[in-house]
């Protein structure tokens, strides 16, 4: 059956995000949603705050174990899901795409790790929250992208809005130590992710965001600022210092074509 033209709204895409992360958990598996809708997703505050300010998402992104790939293709055919056999191909059993038949509703699943300008591994953390990737790692797939748009810098001001340095698992906080990590690894996500929190400090510091008021926008240039500093403070590894003798003479991100496109 053809899918539909028409798209889904809203209500029915939160629906069904948190209906397929459900079914999955009924059968032992792990199926996380990032992007988007796993910041709006990740805390109620963060839902309401963004219906107001940001388009509705129309697709649904999620990352799996690499043990419950099997598994969960078949749940999803169960679901209407058809699976795109080029993205099967391309990617090697790396990431899915699955359209819904009826609905036209398409999944992106990615297994493992998120892997677009840079890559962030997501072995061992999904389990740290019952919906989404884990904050940290939805503020570093914000931070990895070379090329923000305008919704991705609203996506990462309010989640530094809303969340601050403290202890991990404490009501609006999360772990510095966590999002420094990969910086210190890797000289090129370090070098991607401090351009992005200079680029968002000084907009923020301009007034630059007309949706969001003056507070708050102060707010979000003072924690942008934070992390920078704590990102070129913190030690780094032998990889981030052997890279860093190149610099800016050779490319320091992946190019992500359409197909694999940040969302």
């Amino acid at each position: 059956m053809p899918a539909s033209t028409d798209t889904p709204d809203w209500p029915a895409v939160r629906e069904e995000a948190l209906g397929l992360v459900s079914a999955a958990a009924e059968q032992q598996l792990m199926l996380r949603l990032v992007g988007s809708v796993g910041i709006r997703l990740h805390a109620p505050h963060l839902e309401h705050l963004m219906e107001r300010l940001r388009p509705a998402p129309k697709d649904l992104d999620f990352v799996c174990r690499k043990q419950d790939r099997s598994a969960l293709r078949t749940l999803l055919e169960a679901r209407g899901y058809e699976n795109d056999r080029n993205m099967l191909v391309a990617m090697e059993g790396r990431r899915y795409l699955f359209i819904h038949r009826e609905t036209g509703l398409k999944l992106d699943i990615f297994v493992d790790q998120l892997d677009f300008c840079h890559r962030i591994d997501l072995r061992g953390c999904l389990k740290r929250h019952p919906v989404t990737i884990p904050m940290e790692q939805l503020i570093l797939h914000k931070l990895q992208i070379v090329q923000l748009t305008e919704g991705d810098l609203l996506d990462l001001g309010i989640m530094l809005a809303n969340f601050a340095p403290g202890k991990e698992g404490d009501a609006g906080a999360y772990s510095l130590d966590r999002v420094l990590a990969p910086l210190a690894e890797s000289w090129g996500f370090w070098r991607t992710a401090t351009g992005n929190l200079e680029h968002l400090r000084d907009l923020a510091q301009r007034g630059a965001y007309p949706a969001l008021d003056e507070d708050t926008q102060a707010l979000i240039g003072t924690r942008a600022n934070a992390l920078l500093e704590a990102a070129h403070a913190v030690p780094k590894r032998v990889p981030w210092k052997l890279r860093a003798r190149l610099g800016e003479r050779m490319q320091w991100w992946q190019d992500v074509d359409d197909r694999e496109g940040t969302y």
